[in-house]
């Protein structure tokens, strides 16, 4: 018989990332350029940090209208970059709900991120690409490669294109 796995309870994971990041402080710095005044509101770069981080921000991340989906993309895609893959499920529920976002906008919307405006998206795309690959160069352990994504985001390309 299979034994479910123990689950940790928020207020554990948030005593566990107080002594570490969760995401590393390069991918961190590179992802800030991308969200800010962008997906998020304009914040400032320790406050982006700690929201990625699950650490306490002042004031709230807020997501700029109109961007809720790509903002569901984005923390999808940095949710395989985590320096611990064990939090992904806690750290994906935590954000959301941290910037104001529903798991069940979450779910239903992630992989539709790009239908409302293709060409949006595709930036948004093309920039988280740049991001991880400068931050691979400030800091090499990235546990994901880099070619693992860009796979990923042409599959979703094709599934896109072919939609239409």
């Amino acid at each position: 018989m299979r034994m479910k796995k123990p689950t940790m309870t928020d207020d554990e994971i948030l005593q566990t990332v107080q002594h570490y990041d969760l995401v590393d402080t390069a991918l961190c710095y590179t992802l800030y350029d991308v969200c800010n005044g962008n997906l998020l509101s304009e914040t400032t770069m320790l406050n982006f940090m700690c929201w990625l981080n699950l650490r306490p921000t002042t004031p709230p991340i807020t997501v700029m209208h109109g961007e809720k989906t790509r903002c569901c993309y984005f923390i999808k895609v940095i949710s395989d970059f985590l320096t611990n893959t064990q939090f992904r499920d806690k750290w994906i529920e935590m954000t959301l709900k941290s910037a104001g976002l529903s798991q069940a906008l979450f779910h239903s919307h992630v992989y539709g991120a790009g239908l409302d405006d293709p060409e949006k998206f595709q930036n948004l795309q093309d920039d988280i690409v740049e991001a991880i690959t400068k931050a691979s160069t400030y800091k090499n352990e990235l546990k994901i490669p880099l070619n693992k994504l860009t796979r990923s985001i042409e599959k979703e390309r094709d599934k896109k294109h072919h939609q239409r």
